[in-house]
């Protein structure tokens, strides 16, 4: 079943967060969010801004990128 995007963005802060051996508290503090929040994004339940995103995804060394439709298993797959 394919994922939504709120989704794929969401596994891709938890996997991050668990790479970095982060708790969702650990995110929450550094990004002023609750931890409901924050598990919220991870499991693609939350509809986050943009501004919000951005955010989180700075925290951890993350940086928000467009990419076209056709080339996202592409990219992700380079991703590991």
């Amino acid at each position: 079943m394919p994922k939504s995007e709120r989704q794929r963005v969401g596994a891709q802060l938890a996997a991050r967060r668990k790479e970095r051996k982060w708790t969702v508290k650990d995110v929450a503090a550094r990004t002023g969010r609750q931890p409901s929040r924050v598990s919220e994004m991870e499991t693609g339940k939350a509809n986050s801004t943009l501004d919000v995103l951005v955010q989180v995804g700075e925290v951890m060394g993350l940086r928000l990128l467009f990419v076209p439709g056709d080339k996202v298993a592409e990219v992700m797959a380079l991703l590991g």
